[in-house]
């Protein structure tokens, strides 16, 4: 296993068959890093006491947990986490309509992942990478459950 430290260039995301794939290109001294972490989901957060309940959105593949965490006014929240960011896109439609408050449903998936590891530009990867065609290439295999 090695240790490569980095600067970030880029950062993506898309809807993939196991949930959201995150690509980032980075720069190291090794050379070009192109990092991926297929199966994250889309997050955003909701109050505790709020009427939602999935069961009533057929369609969506949505988890609610319980978290130990507060809104800004102090109110409990808990989690929302979708398979999909195109689903986390239509609940937010749907939660709209309905008046569910929903807390930082705008953060793309892979801002999320960088901002719950505070990563900002300079980076380390620790793993093993394969020699591509002008870059290393390394993918994450497991499921992360925080992005």
């Amino acid at each position: 296993m090695a240790s490569v430290t980095g600067f970030l260039l880029t950062r993506h995301w898309r809807d993939g068959p196991d949930g959201v794939e995150l690509v980032f290109w980075a720069h190291s001294d090794a050379g070009v890093l192109r990092l991926v972490f297929p199966g994250q989901r889309a997050v955003c957060f909701t109050p505790a006491d709020s009427a939602l309940n999935p069961a009533d959105l057929p369609g969506l593949r949505l988890e609610r947990k319980r978290l130990h965490l507060r809104a800004l006014d102090g109110r409990p929240v808990d989690g929302l986490y979708f398979h999909h960011q195109r689903d986390l896109g239509s609940f937010r439609r749907h939660a709209t309509e309905a008046g569910i408050p929903l807390y930082e449903s705008d953060i793309k998936p892979h801002n999320r992942f960088l901002m719950e590891r505070f990563i900002t530009a300079p980076l380390e990867v620790v793993g093993d990478a394969v020699e591509q065609r002008g870059y290393l290439a390394a993918r994450h295999g497991e499921r992360s459950e925080g992005a």
